[in-house]
């Protein structure tokens, strides 16, 4: 349960994908999205220190390798594509199946 929490909180925060340097490591990428995860999803120290611990046993679990990965566009840009009148990423049906907003349900 908590394996498909981690991937519905990362597959919901395609608006907030983090730009950085070359020279940026995967840890550092990681740690960057645990505080956007933190920030957005309200998440305790406990939540959060369990998503650390999933991501650690993956070994590589995150956004891609960061020196090779390339964003498409930066936060900023994603953003202001959201259309004008809309609530944004949020989606009622999956807030009402999740519980939060900007998460997705995952099924096997």
């Amino acid at each position: 349960m908590i394996r498909n929490f981690a991937m519905a909180l990362v597959t919901g925060l395609v608006a907030l994908t983090s730009s950085g340097s070359a020279e940026t490591t995967l840890q550092q990428y990681n740690e960057i999205l645990f505080q956007q995860l933190k920030k957005v999803h309200r998440l305790s120290a406990a939540e959060l220190n369990r998503l650390r611990d999933i991501f650690a046993d993956s070994g590589y679990m995150g956004q891609g390798n960061p020196a090779i990965t390339r964003h498409p566009m930066s936060p900023e840009q994603c953003l202001a594509n959201i259309p004008s009148g809309s609530n944004g990423y949020a989606n009622s049906r999956f807030q009402k199946i999740c519980g939060d907003k900007y998460m997705a349900p995952l099924y096997d």
